[in-house]
């Protein structure tokens, strides 16, 4: 069934564009420069837990971007384009899937975030290269003050909980922006579908095969133990539009995808699975909102009796803007059930947040954020560097710049 869908939409998709691009000829591409630089200065309060303990308070830290675009409209009206999302900061280019906080968000910074090539017309959009999934590509969250700070994916956040940030956007195991085919149907009465399908669960045409002679497996973390990931399918819909006297932002997705060993084959049930929906509803100066993710296996499963990962995010929140002003309040919980101990640990975020359009591309953000980490774990040592044993809680306050370009 799946190769079904994928195989009809590239043949209806393809066959309403290539009649009408053997017609026409446009002008070439070319790329302009774009992005943003964000940075951020914040200061852990007040911290209670052994997770504070010998580390840093304050830290300076930034998230950036420079973006190559470019476009050309064909005669015929057909858009074809290209985007190339660098990052301006110095990185580990690694692919592995060590994870970087509990919650499984999979593989090392890379360099180049995003990569593809597109063919827009009255037939939708075609995506080909590295990007985001369906899932990912028409998520929705509570509605926050800028685009820094948050309680849910935040760009920028200071806490030494050992999670790190909640998230109903996570990625699938070794599957961030990789290697994909995209399909976005036409918005039709408010309504739009998105569908992407990685086959290798690879990123930059590495790992293509974990078999052949000097390609490496993705590293799970569980030691003695290489994966990688193929057949990544996910499917999602979004509506916009008007419910009263409301403005209605709503979607529901899922996502799916298979482990492989080193040597090709199946590891088994522990194949990693999404399932979200998220509603934002907007009324004159105010945005009231939430998310709700379901994850199975976001990572390779720990070794613990109980059995399978599982986590449970959900995100609630309101916003109110005037002029140049916005501000929000947000609340996320996070539920990781067999994360350690064959128990279900939870962080709770509450983030204030503030944001000021100082010009045109120019925004100043501050906020107050709580992490509070409950394990629910009897266990008096760590399994891991991170105490995922022990309990946290931790006030934080920070500031910074959001510079688009």
């Amino acid at each position: 069934m799946r190769k079904l869908l994928l195989g009809t939409t590239a043949i209806c998709a393809i066959g309403a564009a290539v009649p009408a691009l053997a017609q026409t000829s446009g002008d070439p591409i070319k790329l302009r420069l774009g992005g943003y630089l964000r940075s951020a200065y914040g200061d852990i309060a007040s911290e209670s837990g052994a997770n504070g303990k010998n580390r840093h308070r304050d830290e300076v830290k930034q998230d950036n971007i420079i973006r190559f675009d470019g476009a050309t409209k064909l005669d015929n009206g057909l858009t074809v384009a290209a985007s190339v999302q660098m990052r301006a900061l110095n990185t580990n280019t690694n692919q592995g899937n060590s994870p970087n906080n509990a919650t499984g968000t999979a593989g090392g910074t890379d360099q180049i975030k995003r990569a593809y090539a597109l063919i827009r017309g009255n037939f939708g959009e075609i995506r080909i290269g590295d990007d985001d999934s369906a899932r990912r590509q028409l998520a929705v969250a509570a509605p926050e003050a800028g685009n820094l700070f948050g309680s849910n994916s935040p760009v920028i956040s200071f806490s030494n909980n050992p999670v790190g940030t909640n998230s109903t956007m996570l990625p699938l195991e070794a599957n961030r922006r990789t290697t994909k085919l995209l399909y976005f149907t036409p918005v039709v009465s408010g309504f739009s579908f998105a569908v992407s399908y990685s086959p290798t669960g690879t990123k930059g045409n590495l790992n293509i095969d974990a078999t052949a002679p000097g390609n490496t497996a993705q590293t799970t973390g569980v030691p003695g133990t290489t994966v990688q990931t193929k057949d990544d399918l996910s499917l999602a819909g979004s509506y916009e539009g008007k419910a009263g006297p409301f403005d209605l932002l709503a979607y529901l997705a899922g996502e799916h995808n298979t482990r492989e060993t080193a040597i090709g084959s199946t590891i088994g049930r522990n194949n990693p699975t999404a399932l979200g929906g998220g509603l934002v509803l907007g009324w004159g100066p105010f945005k009231l909102g939430g998310a709700y993710d379901y994850v199975l296996d976001p990572t390779s499963p720990m070794v613990v009796g109980a059995g399978r990962r599982r986590n449970q995010v959900f995100d609630v929140g309101v916003m109110v803007t005037e002029g140049p002003y916005a501000l929000s309040l947000a609340w996320s919980r996070g539920i990781y059930t067999n994360l350690v101990d064959g128990v279900a640990p939870v962080l709770h975020e509450v983030v204030l947040s503030g944001n000021y359009m100082l010009g045109p591309g120019i925004a100043l953000g501050a906020a107050i954020e709580y992490s509070h980490y409950n394990s629910h774990s009897a266990l008096s040592s760590p399994p891991s560097p991170q105490n995922f044993t022990a309990n946290y809680s931790g006030l934080s306050l920070m500031a910074g710049t959001d510079l688009t370009f």
